[in-house]
């Protein structure tokens, strides 16, 4: 629904256009802050996931990934 560019995940503007279509007008600093939790929940579901042997394609917008694995990395 939100997925407009078929990626396999979202960007800011188009969680933004969804919501919005949602009657929901959320301001940008909320929507990255929702972005980035979203981003390191996926980030530690894909890394249990790996360490089951279970590796699953990752849903972490890619404008993110290095960011929050630089951040979270050990």
């Amino acid at each position: 629904m939100m997925d407009t560019g078929k990626r396999g995940s979202i960007n800011l503007e188009e969680l933004r256009v969804g919501l919005q279509k949602l009657g929901q007008n959320i301001a940008d600093a909320d929507l990255r802050i929702l972005m980035e939790a979203v981003s390191i929940f996926a980030l530690v579901a894909e890394n249990i996931s790996f360490l089951r042997g279970k590796r699953i394609e990752s849903v972490i917008p890619v404008e993110y990934r290095n960011e929050i694995h630089a951040k979270f990395a050990p």
